[in-house]
């Protein structure tokens, strides 16, 4: 549910223990678990160089978490098992809890984003994240992160500080890791390059529901000029393959224009966010704004977003909230022996379609526009380690007049099993 889980905050089972042989004191462990998605997707509409139909391993990924001693932890995981282009790690760290005022961690860190992106993906209300959260989700690195609560638990921060992770840079030709939540990929590593990301949340005690959430969120990176980023990019709703079977950029439904190295000095996000959960019923809703700030006559421009979903566990049961971190979990207390149902709607807007006057080469007529989607989906929740969803997206794209292209519709039937760990 966490990017980043405490020791304390594990449920998992131990699988591996170290002691002493004397007194049995236990000086580490290991806890072992895994995620895997298989999804079929269909796609109608008149947009035709979307893949018809595709069944997809979406992710399969496995790590490894554990203590050593009262006050150390660490994580180790893998990206995506499934990737083409071999072992790429995913969140892997090194935590402290020995302060008061933060837990730390410092390695390959991810950014803390939006109330969506940092919820996770494997507790995600929909198999995907809502267009804005696609486009401008942050980036992960290498570098410190902390986090900590105050007041009583009515108001929970994240912080990181990092160097952008240069592992990024194969990705570019593979929008279904874009997709995890990477705002863009570096191209090529310089020292100039950093970044820093930050989340607040408040959770007054308004005496109605079981709990609201009001937050904001920024996110800055500093680009040197031989640096470069991937255009921002949205979906119809799922991924799919090719008819080669490759996930390509032609399942983007928009895109921003595509800067080249050198284009820009910093992209800068901000977002504010909303929650509130009441028993069976949950909401949500975002707004996300980036700014991209052009390098001498290139052209500054932003992009917006905003979305707002709304779901209802038929059976009765309450979505799970992580006060410390401030994020949506699973629906929980499943006692139901035919498992719990929910079912979801979520509508979403993300404009891509600002247009560069001076510079970015000849990237301006990519597929620039704006996307319209609706999502409505239901969740069987058979155990708490098994999921069935299924869902229909319809999204509505509009371009650019410089793009030459007319306005396209996606409609999108999906399914997906999950199994974790």
């Amino acid at each position: 549910m966490r990017k980043f889980l405490k020791l304390s905050s594990l449920s998992t089972v131990t699988l591996l223990g170290f002691a002493t042989a004397a007194h049995a004191v236990p000086i580490g462990s290991a806890y072992v678990g895994g995620l895997l998605q298989v999804d079929y997707a269909n796609f109608s509409g008149d947009k035709t160089d979307v893949a018809v139909s595709s069944g997809d391993i979406r992710r399969a990924k496995l790590w490894i978490k554990g203590d050593l001693g009262d006050d150390w932890s660490y994580q180790i995981s893998t990206r995506n098992l499934t990737n083409t282009e071999g072992f790429i790690p995913d969140a892997s760290w090194i935590g402290y809890d020995g302060f008061d005022v933060a837990w730390l961690a410092v390695g390959l860190i991810d950014a803390p984003g939006s109330l969506g992106y940092w919820s996770g993906y494997q507790y995600n209300t929909f198999m995907e994240y809502a267009g804005p959260i696609q486009a401008f989700g942050p980036p992960r690195g290498i570098g410190i992160y902390a986090d900590a609560e105050a007041m009583e638990g009515l108001f929970s921060y994240q912080l990181a500080a990092y160097v952008p992770d240069i592992t990024e840079a194969g990705l570019s030709s593979n929008p279904c890791e874009i997709i995890d939540g990477v705002k863009y990929n570096t191209l090529g590593s310089d020292s100039d390059q950093w970044g820093f990301a930050g989340r607040a949340v408040a959770k007054p005690q308004l005496g109605v529901g079981d709990v609201t959430a009001i937050g904001a969120s920024i996110h800055y990176e500093s680009l040197s000029e031989t640096q470069g980023v991937n255009a921002l990019v949205t979906t119809p709703g799922a991924l799919g393959r090719s008819t080669t079977g490759t996930n390509i950029r032609n399942n983007i439904l928009v895109s921003t224009v595509a800067p080249e190295i050198g284009d820009l000095k910093n992209s800068t996000t901000f977002g504010f966010e909303g929650a509130f959960l009441w028993g069976p019923l949950t909401t949500q809703a975002e707004f996300l704004r980036t700014y991209w700030d052009g390098r001498g006559s290139v052209s500054d421009l932003s992009f917006w977003g905003a979305y707002g979903q709304v779901s209802y566990v038929l059976t009765g049961e309450p979505r799970a909230y992580d006060n410390y971190s401030a994020t949506i979990g699973p629906v929980e207390y499943i006692t139901n022996p035919f498992g719990a149902w929910e079912l979801a709607l979520r509508y979403a807007f993300t404009d891509l379609s600002d247009n560069p006057s001076s510079g970015y080469g000849e990237n301006n007529d990519d597929k620039t526009g704006k996307q319209w989607d609706w999502t409505g989906g239901i969740n069987w929740y058979v155990t708490d380690n098994v999921i069935f969803r299924g869902e229909y997206v319809y999204a509505r794209a509009t371009y650019n007049n410089s793009t030459g292209r007319s306005d396209k519709n996606v409609k999108t039937m999906a399914i997906r099993g999950q199994v974790s760990f």
